[in-house]
């Protein structure tokens, strides 16, 4: 990035004359909302112990507290030449400019960009890139180069040297781990400093984003990225299926008639706790393909075409990507699914979780398996055998998982006989029927079991299960504006948006015990993490609490 000098404004207290009599040129008097301000040859991330100007967006106005006699520039991040220099309303730019030559961290007369000066690659790595404006390193979640995460400081205001040596420290610990990235948020949940780790060097390209990670709370100020001269960090080659269930642990289960879309067997994954009677059933997202183009050219669905094994399980890295998603985290003292037994069901059929057919698309070499029903059955008849004196199921899911959830919800009730099950889809609505493709042969609820089920609304589902099934919850989530739905759906958004008010007000009004929760924005699928809040104010996490333990306040937000 072109190196610039950019002005960065610091409130001073000053008394009596004007600003711009009190300090040589270059300090200009710059007019602010509610105070007088200085402008100062050195540059700041946007994040100080004063106000924060919000108006530019890459190196951000920082300033000082008001009525201080004498403030330093330690908090300038960037500002290395100036740093602990003592600033007061009389001295003079000249005087500033000696001091500035006499500190010991004067590195150089040109002015550095915002991102911090003197960062170097560990031994073994290389510095890759830095990005050049708010931005993350990728997608990390369903991108299979994502591998995992983990926060390097809590409180930290500025990136530094043992920060990315710690990150660097923590991808050599990481299986496959070929690239690590330091970031640096402001106003995120896990940390100031995030560590996440990938499969492999990407390009600067795939920097695209500037929220929190799943376009979650927080804000990406910047990120440096490092790539591991040797390549990928050797892993350990597990066996085909793990036959030793151990507690807390995710273990891969081969289940005996699972089909992905390639015609090999497939499985499921669980984590039991001790003495649980509780099972949370999760289905994998991942969009959906009905022919040819859109399962091998445009390649619309997750896993397809491909197989899903335990190989698979692991070198996606899908224990560490999953125990991000709510229900699933297992270490989050906030989520009341801590001491649950889970299930995780892969998505390898682009189907929703529900078709039945094999078919041999034109320009394919092999048919394709829609079994996504039978998989689902089948990995829930195996949960039987494996969970015994269950009192409470939920069957669960985000995008495509929150759509097989639904078509699933009555194949959960026949396999747990007698036990309660609740269902919880996040993005998981359409105004349009499932049945549109026909090439997935999706099916669909029992009408006699559910009446109100209407197959020319698929939204209909939910309403009518939780109306024909009293005493069981049923929880609806989502973005006002879901971005990626209406796509898939062949929607539009002002169509999709319209169709989730009047299907939430639907679930308040028609029914006792159908309740959901809206996120203001644009954005899609909400359980990869709780930071977030309804229009209200209303948390996520007091939502899923209340859904949880039957609370009787339990309300739509």
């Amino acid at each position: 990035m072109k190196l610039c000098a950019l002005a960065v404004a610091l409130t001073l207290a000053v008394t009596g004359a004007s600003a711009n009599l009190l300090f040589e040129a270059p300090w200009q008097a710059a007019p602010h909302t509610s105070f007088t301000a200085l402008k100062v040859p050195a540059v700041g991330d946007g994040d100080s112990d004063g106000t924060v100007d919000p108006t530019d967006p890459l190196y951000g106005h920082a300033s000082l507290p008001q009525r201080r006699s004498s403030a330093k520039l330690s908090h300038l991040l960037s500002s290395s030449s100036y740093r602990d220099i003592a600033v007061t309303p009389g001295m003079s730019f000249t005087k500033l400019r000696a001091l500035k030559r006499r500190n010991k961290r004067d590195e150089a007369a040109a002015l550095s960009p915002r991102y911090v000066s003197g960062l170097t690659a560990p031994s073994g790595y290389t510095y890759s890139w830095v990005t050049d404006g708010n931005r993350l390193a990728m997608n990390t979640r369903g991108a299979p180069s994502y591998l995992t995460r983990y926060t390097v400081s809590k409180h930290a205001r500025r990136t530094t040297q043992n920060h990315v040596n710690a990150c660097v420290a923590f991808c050599d610990e990481t299986p496959k781990c070929a690239m690590a990235t330091v970031i640096k948020f402001i106003d995120f949940a896990e940390g100031n400093v995030i560590c996440a780790v990938y499969s492999q060097s990407l390009p600067k390209s795939e920097a695209k984003y500037n929220q929190g990670l799943f376009h979650g709370a927080g804000h990406v100020k910047s990120s440096y990225t490092f790539t591991r001269n040797a390549g990928q960090v050797p892993a350990s080659t597990p066996s085909s299926t793990s036959t030793s269930l151990q507690y807390d642990q995710w273990v891969w289960i081969d289940v005996a008639g699972t089909l992905c879309s390639d015609g090999t067997q497939t499985g499921m994954a669980i984590n039991l706790h001790s003495g649980s009677e509780e099972l949370v059933i999760g289905l994998q997202e991942g969009g959906s393909c009905h022919d040819y183009q859109t399962c091998y050219v445009d390649k619309k669905a997750y896993n397809i075409p491909g197989s899903f094994t335990n190989t698979t399980f692991n070198a996606l890295n899908i224990p560490d990507n999953i125990k991000w998603w709510f229900p699933f985290a297992r270490d989050n003292q906030y989520n009341p699914w801590q001491q649950s037994n889970y299930a995780w069901i892969p998505y390898c059929t682009g189907d929703f979780h529900a078709g039945d057919n094999v078919i041999q698309y034109n320009g394919a070499s092999a048919p394709t398996y829609h079994k996504g029903w039978n998989n689902v059955k089948a990995d829930m008849a195996e949960l039987v055998k494996l969970v015994s004196n269950l009192k409470r199921v939920w069957i669960a899911g985000s995008s495509a998982g929150a759509f097989g959830s639904i078509l699933q919800y009555q194949n959960a009730q026949d396999a747990f006989n007698g036990v309660r099950v609740d269902l919880l889809a996040d993005s998981g609505e359409t105004p349009k029927s499932i049945l549109m493709h026909p090439s997935q042969n999706i099916q669909v609820p029992n009408k006699v079991r559910c009446p109100n089920c209407d197959d020319e609304s698929f939204d209909s589902y939910i309403v009518g299960l939780a109306q024909a099934n009293t005493d069981s919850r049923f929880a609806s989530m989502s973005y006002s504006n879901d971005t990626t739905i209406p796509g898939n759906q062949g929607v539009s958004s002002a169509n999709f948006s319209a169709e989730l008010v009047r299907l939430f007000n639907e679930e308040d009004t028609n029914t006792i015990n159908a309740r959901n929760f809206m996120v203001q924005g644009n954005g899609h699928t909400l359980l990869y993490t709780t930071q977030y809040n309804a229009a209200d104010g209303y948390t996520q996490a007091t939502f899923l609490n209340k859904f949880k333990t039957d609370d009787p306040g339990w309300s739509s937000h």
